[in-house]
């Protein structure tokens, strides 16, 4: 068994927690981290920068996300899901991940996404599906997010495979097999403006491989098992802090894998642009 390394802000004893058992390890505490040092202008953040993690208060989605990840025993990613809270099991992709937690914490906001985009109740829908809703009018119970320093946690990040293509949005796929899918996550703090003045955010996640940053959660946690047909690819439902590039109005531009990714996430050589808001009710 692996063991678990904790984030610093945990080793420099801001979160209650030794080296316990995996199936106890307690989500993030809401107790901010002391900023990084500040990084050269122009240089490539810190992979050690650590997002600021806010209280399960901050939003229902949020605190689901950290029930999850909190309760867990195992999890892994796959696009076949195994769902079983009572025993901790979760296997499952990104949109299974927020899915989930979106049906559990804030149920209309779930039911506009699926009567609107008319997906079935028991699906969770491409990622694609997601962006198109959130860039239209997903109703009351979503309300949008414009700025990434408007983030306080428990918003939904989609970051959509679409590029503009003879001047129509295109999502996921083109000719030729060449496809980004996309991915999913659930903000989990209020963004770190950094010294390059892009931002680091917090997030939980379900990824087929870590790398979100150094403590990234797969890394250490021994709950998180390998993806099928792999013995170190550690998947599935976890933590780490990503970053994101704004425009002159504060509104994103790009979203990095990790603070220290040199390049952002890109379809067919444009940059893709991720979508905020936040579930309410």
């Amino acid at each position: 068994m692996r063991r678990l390394r904790l984030p610093a802000f945990a080793a420099a004893g801001l979160l209650s927690a030794a080296l316990i058992a995996p199936a106890a390890l307690a989500a993030p505490s809401g107790v901010i981290p002391s900023p990084p040092p500040a990084s050269p202008a122009g240089s490539v953040p810190s992979v050690t920068i650590q997002a600021p993690v806010a209280p399960g208060s901050a939003g229902p989605l949020l605190a689901e996300a950290q029930s999850v990840y909190q309760s867990m025993t195992q999890t892994q990613y796959t696009h076949k899901y195994t769902i079983n809270p009572a025993k901790g099991i979760y296997f499952w992709d990104c949109v299974g991940f927020t899915n989930w937690a979106l049906k559990q914490a804030t149920p209309n906001a779930y039911a506009a996404f699926h009567t609107q985009m008319k997906v079935p109740n028991n699906a969770s829908g491409h990622v694609a599906l997601w962006a198109q809703f959130l860039k239209g009018n997903p109703g009351p119970a979503w309300s949008a997010v414009s700025t990434v320093a408007g983030l306080t946690g428990g918003e939904l990040m989609i970051i959509p495979g679409e590029i503009l293509l003879n001047g129509q949005v295109q999502y996921g796929s083109v000719k030729g097999g060449v496809s980004y899918p996309g991915h999913a996550v659930i903000i989990a703090g209020p963004a770190l403006k950094l010294s390059d003045g892009s931002y680091a955010v917090f997030v939980y996640d379900s990824t087929a491989i870590p790398g979100h940053g150094q403590y990234d959660s797969r890394y250490t946690d021994a709950r998180a098992l390998p993806l099928a047909g792999t013995s170190n690819k550690f998947s599935g439902t976890g933590y780490g802090t990503m970053r994101l590039t704004v425009n002159a109005s504060g509104a994103p531009t790009a979203v990095y894998w990790s603070a220290a990714a040199k390049s952002p996430i890109m379809f067919q050589n444009q940059v893709v642009v991720p979508v905020l808001a936040r579930p309410l009710n």
